[in-house]
């Protein structure tokens, strides 16, 4: 039987792998813990009614769910109702580097430093430029190379490359 496990988060249940579900019925109204009264008979109750939430995705490709006014990732719910975090840390981690896979077992509590880290470890990154890497960007650009050539040489999307490819043009009438 679902109970409510997420902690600060009322009427909903998170599984270990990442489902979502709601007490919540359809005109808004948060249902009772015990389900509703059968026949008015005290003691007698319907079974309490869970109904799944739908996860949207964002642009980098993360699951969450906008409740109370408030967005929630799905990694960081399974990892507040499973995982135990002793040392506060802020950030929780893809293990697997899959952000879509919000199983238990591929979730851990990290720092900030300590996710970073794991992310330049595994090559999966996108960071933000210095003036320096731009710069050479914006000159190969203007020496005929492909934005696509750039992306895959500097491990960056199109519109990283794009911006900093026109950097060069917008700055050189000053």
């Amino acid at each position: 039987m679902k109970t409510d496990n997420i902690p600060g988060l009322v009427g909903y249940h998170i599984t270990r792998g990442g489902t979502l579900y709601s007490r919540f019925d359809k005109s808004g109204h948060l249902t009772p813990r015990i389900g509703y009264p059968r026949n008015g008979k005290p003691g007698e109750y319907h079974p309490l009614v869970w109904t799944r939430v739908e996860f949207n995705k964002n642009k980098r490709g993360y699951l969450f769910t906008q409740r109370q006014g408030k967005c929630y990732y799905a990694h960081r719910l399974v990892a507040m109702a499973y995982i135990p975090n002793p040392d506060n840390k802020e950030e929780v981690d893809h293990i697997n580097n899959d952000i879509t896979d919000n199983h238990v077992q591929n979730l851990r509590w990290v720092t900030p430093e300590e996710n970073m880290k794991h992310v330049f470890e595994s090559g999966n990154r996108q960071t933000k430029l210095t003036h320096e890497i731009a710069e050479e960007i914006a000159i190969k650009f203007s020496k005929g190379v492909s934005i696509t050539k750039i992306c895959i040489e500097y491990n960056i999307s199109r519109t990283t490359a794009r911006k900093a490819a026109n950097r060069k043009r917008k700055f050189q009438n000053y």
